[in-house]
């Protein structure tokens, strides 16, 4: 006996990317803090000042997928209910 996943495939791949993006913005967004500032918190990371692009391309991506995700989210969600 096969089961059906729960979720669909769009929103599992929507919610993953969206996740993945998520926390690579956060790593790199302590990364980016401690190059430029690091008073309360400095890693011994590398002095990489192209760092704050990365973490506005990883930022941009998760501003664009999760509208994206909560649309499709809601749309699949609100059928379910009915």
């Amino acid at each position: 006996m096969t089961h059906r996943p729960y979720q669909p495939f769009l929103l599992r791949v929507l919610h993953g990317i969206t996740g993945i993006c998520l926390l690579l913005a956060i790593i790199t967004a302590l990364w980016t803090y401690t190059v430029y500032d690091g008073r309360w918190v400095s890693l011994p990371l590398p002095d990489y000042k192209e760092i704050e692009g990365i973490h506005g391309t990883f930022g941009l991506y998760t501003l664009l997928v999760f509208p994206v995700f909560v649309w499709y989210a809601f749309h699949r969600g609100q059928k379910r209910l009915i």
